[in-house]
């Protein structure tokens, strides 16, 4: 009797084991079960705030627009509930602001109230200058969520695209008309400058105010690409960036302030940048920027077989020459100054914007005050618009809209007399004013898809990213 019971107990004992490494086996499994469950079901948590984030910051543009737009109306319609991201025409004619001097928003976040409690979220909005355009950057929160929408500030195109031309002068024609539709409108471009455009030129003033020396250091100059770290946000002085010996890169959301002139030339490939300048921008040798925006608080050239794509601005004029290349439906602006019309020989000082010497541009030209011109020469070929306050010279080979106050022959030097004075010869006859295009024009059928800053007509936005 006790033997058995002996052989029982070890019998229990021996299955203990086992029993106990069945339920370890089981319970690893239930835990592996339940964690692979929540780590499923996080993402699925989790997106409801993120799309709610979404939306707060989409939300927050349309808010920026209508505080930008007039907030001494109180019967303004509530874009939330008009307009539709989904609808096709979504960022071409769907948002409309006028000029304004107030409710401009800065590089700083500003919080926007969307709703009448923050349970559901909140939202901040700031605006930076690119080029000739502004950029609303729009963050929205709810919980830890976090989402960005940033849109792009440009205007509408005021033509169909068989309109080959718009001007205001009607002067007999001189040579045969350009193929395609040409409209005489009634009311010339203004001489003022927007407040926009004012507020523009004065973010780029102040950034490039942030160095109180008196005396510029001696210029940066990079050569190699290991030398590509010793250029700062801010150069006090002129950079150059030669890749006559060796390839040269830089990619990147960054922007570069330089307080003096800024030179390319060589195997440069700059990818993304903001390039700002208190002095000249010079693009040479093969030189290629890609996304870059460009300020020059005086002249922008691109020549010797350079390579650009982006949006540059400059207060006094561009230059295009040399078998240069534009690319991509680019913006050209000049913004200019208020003075009256140089009477200079020289082209630069009658001229905004020159394009000459073998130059293709695929882009929007935009001269804007005096001296408000631009002048196409023969084998140079444009695709885009060549926008002008005051007069047009083209006579190369172009496919797009030209708007100007008077299109012009400029090899007849009596075209160039300024309106309003009494043109003469040198026998003292007066001369008759003329329209007259040179050069080849036909029209451009995606003529809307080019970009246009805001200065001439109804802003809008031109491109809406999210993240």
């Amino acid at each position: 009797m006790s033997l058995r019971l002996k052989k029982i107990e070890n019998i229990r004992g021996s299955s203990l084991p086992v029993v106990l490494l069945f339920s370890a086996v089981a319970m690893i499994t239930v835990l592996t079960y339940l964690l692979s469950q929540t780590s499923l079901a996080k993402p699925a948590l989790k997106s409801p705030s993120s799309i709610q984030a979404l939306l707060n910051a989409r939300s927050g543009i349309y808010k920026a627009y209508q505080k930008m737009t007039d907030t001494s109306h109180t019967d303004i319609i509530d874009t939330l509930e008009t307009i539709s991201t989904l609808d096709s025409l979504f960022g071409s004619d769907l948002i409309e602001i006028t000029d304004t001097t107030d409710n401009i928003f800065g590089p700083d976040p500003e919080p926007i109230n969307l709703f009448s409690s923050d349970s559901f979220g909140t939202c901040e909005v700031s605006m930076i200058t690119q080029g000739s355009f502004f950029i609303l950057n729009s963050i929205g929160q709810f919980n830890k969520a976090q989402r960005q929408v940033t849109a792009k500030l440009g205007s509408k195109i005021p033509a169909l695209p068989d309109t080959v031309l718009l001007y205001y002068e009607n002067s007999p024609w001189e040579g045969n008309k350009p193929d395609g539709e040409i409209a005489i409108l009634p009311t010339p471009p203004s001489d003022s400058a927007t407040s926009l455009l004012s507020r523009m030129l004065s973010d780029y003033q102040e950034k490039l105010l942030v160095d109180d020396s008196v005396m510029f250091d001696q210029p940066l100059t990079i050569q190699s690409q290991r030398e590509m770290d010793k250029i700062k946000d801010t150069i006090n002085g002129h950079l150059i960036i030669d890749g006559s010996h060796f390839e040269i890169s830089l990619k990147g959301n960054r922007t570069i302030t330089v307080l003096g002139d800024i030179q390319i030339t060589g195997e440069v490939s700059l990818d993304g940048l903001s390039l700002i300048a208190g002095g000249e921008i010079k693009l040479f040798d093969q030189c290629q920027l890609r996304n870059v925006s460009l300020f020059s608080s005086s002249r922008i050239f691109i020549g010797d077989y350079a390579s650009y794509n982006g949006d540059a601005l400059a207060c006094h004029s561009i230059s295009i020459y040399g078998n240069a290349t534009v690319k991509d439906k680019s913006t050209i602006v000049v913004s200019g100054n208020s003075s009256a019309t140089s009477s200079s020989s020289s082209d630069s000082m009658k001229y905004s914007i020159i394009i000459a010497d073998n130059a293709t541009v695929d882009a929007t030209c935009m001269a804007l005050r005096t001296p408000g011109s631009i002048k196409t020469e023969h084998n140079t070929v444009i695709t885009g618009i060549l926008w002008a306050r005051n007069i047009v010279c083209h006579k190369g080979r172009m496919q797009g809209l030209i708007n100007a106050r008077r299109v012009i022959d400029c090899d007849d030097p009596g075209q160039l007399t300024p309106l309003g004075t009494t043109p003469k010869d040198s026998s003292g006859g007066k001369i008759v004013y003329k329209s007259a295009v040179p050069g080849e024009l036909s029209p451009l059928a995606n003529i809307i898809d080019y970009p246009m800053p805001f200065f001439t007509g109804v802003p809008s936005i031109i491109d809406w990213k999210e993240y």
